[in-house]
């Protein structure tokens, strides 16, 4: 895990999961929230200014990207990010609260993730009218 630290404390944290044979998941979560939060506390969860963070990952010898996204709530997009040989550096200027980031040389995942998350917005949409909606 890394971090950025302008002061006594990280203000944001990236980590990326094991990769897979064509595949990586990186998270990066802004750690500028209260931590002291409790379900029971009626204002919710206080969110403090958003962050400015850099990211830079060395990417295996094995996985050569073909596309590189994030994934939201509300779809994916596309992420540019600046290559150097096998490192990529990723501006995440204004993090708000996270961002989860796909790097893969495979195209099909990518097909795949924006069919599971159609199904996911349609399961909400369908909550907040109050109309069950039955699993896949």
């Amino acid at each position: 895990m890394g971090a950025s630290t302008p002061s006594f404390r990280p203000s944001a944290a990236w980590a990326a999961g094991p990769p897979a044979t064509d595949t990586i998941v990186l998270i990066a979560l802004n750690l500028n929230i209260d931590t002291e939060w409790s379900g029971r506390d009626p204002e919710g969860i206080k969110s403090y200014d958003p962050v400015d963070a850099t990211v830079t990952l060395d990417l295996p010898e094995w996985i050569g990207p073909a596309e590189v996204f994030t994934v939201h709530h509300t779809g994916l997009a596309d992420l540019p990010a600046a290559r150097n040989g096998r490192m990529l550096t990723f501006d995440l200027s204004g993090l708000a609260v996270q961002k989860v980031i796909v790097i893969t040389a495979d195209p099909a995942v990518r097909t795949q993730m924006q069919a599971i998350n159609d199904q996911m917005r349609e399961r909400l949409q369908a909550m907040e009218r109050h109309v069950p909606v039955p699993l896949p």
